[in-house]
């Protein structure tokens, strides 16, 4: 008796989470560990590649960046913004 009084209760609140509910906890969970990846990373290792071939570690972050600014827009219905060249310049390698 007292299980069916809690589903009873649960299951309402659980219907309450929405779609957009459930991505902003994921993007809160994800921005938090990338964060913290990022601060770990000294920053003389940002240009570090397991092999000449992959990307480096700050050539990644800008990879998962962009990819959670399309995420968003897509999300919100909005436009995706550019990342600024001069980030994507240093993230490349390409400091002057």
């Amino acid at each position: 008796m007292k299980l069916a009084a809690l589903l009873l209760v649960a299951i309402p609140a659980m219907a309450q989470v929405t779609v957009k509910d459930a991505l902003v906890k994921h993007w809160k969970t994800s921005q938090d560990f990338t964060l913290a990846v990022a601060k770990l990373m000294p920053a003389d290792s940002y240009g570090y590649k397991p092999v000449p071939e992959e990307l480096s570690f700050s050539q990644v972050l800008l990879q998962v960046a962009g990819a959670n600014l399309g995420a968003c827009a897509n999300a919100s219905g909005t436009k995706r913004p550019a990342i600024p060249q001069l980030i994507m310049d240093g993230g490349l390698g390409r400091q002057k």
